[in-house]
């Protein structure tokens, strides 16, 4: 990759669903000078689902079109967009997920991996997905994390939330409440691997070049739980 003289890192926007709120997430996140002085965001998605959104809830901000990174102007007032699809308007029916919507989503979100894991963009920030859109087009992804781990072939993932200096890495995903405690205990559950304990305190290492502290939280199974569901918690914090 060349070296680009705006020290401000370019991020690829995935819209997410665009028959849903992603694209007035975008307008909206776009509307703040602040995210122009901290990055150069590029939105990939529809072109029409954003022009909607635009009008709607800031019509004083223009869209501007581009069919690559170079082409984009990373200035506040302009909403950079790479269109990636042009769908229907029946496609564009507020919930109403479709086949169509469903396809458009994973191509922007395939394309905004290609993009950093060939090092053009600084990563990607992603607007939410409708599920019922991805199995409609046939894709069984139950969400972001599952897909990107297999694009990137990374081997331990987890999903992380971070606030201030909070971080928190998410046990289990995508699966239903009364499931969680059977996964906990299987071979393929948290306890039995490291990423969520020591994903954050990479995060934050990486972040603040300072020593992590860690704590454990979760549900209770049964009254006594056996020293297989925390001791490994616990070595791993240390």
């Amino acid at each position: 990759m060349h070296r680009d003289p705006d020290p401000r890192p370019l991020l690829a926007l995935t819209m997410g669903d665009p028959a849903g709120v992603g694209p007035e997430i975008m307008v909206l996140a776009l509307s703040d000078p602040a995210v122009y002085q901290a990055c150069r965001p590029l939105v990939l998605g529809d072109l029409e689902a954003l022009e909607r959104a635009r009008r709607a809830l800031a019509p004083q901000l223009t869209l501007h079109p581009v069919q690559n990174l170079s082409e984009g102007l990373y200035r506040v007032g302009a909403i950079d967009l790479w269109p990636l699809s042009r769908l229907s308007p029946d496609d564009l029916n507020h919930s109403h997920p479709s086949a169509a919507g469903g396809h458009a989503m994973v191509t922007y979100i395939l394309t905004a991996i290609e993009l950093a894991m060939k090092g053009e963009v600084a990563g990607m920030v992603t607007g939410p997905i409708s599920k019922a859109a991805l199995n409609l087009a046939g894709y069984r992804y139950p969400g972001h994390t599952e897909l990107l781990a297999e694009r990137t072939g990374a081997t331990e993932v987890a999903m992380m939330l971070a606030g201030g200096n909070f971080r928190v890495v998410l046990a289990t995903i995508h699966i239903a409440l009364a499931e969680v405690c059977a996964f906990s205990a299987s071979p393929a559950g948290p306890w039995n691997r490291t990423s969520p304990f020591l994903i954050p305190a990479w995060a934050w290492r990486l972040l603040t070049l300072t020593p992590a502290r860690g704590a454990c939280s979760g549900m209770k199974k049964k009254k006594s739980s056996s020293p297989q569901f925390w001791r490994p918690g616990v070595r791993a914090c240390r």
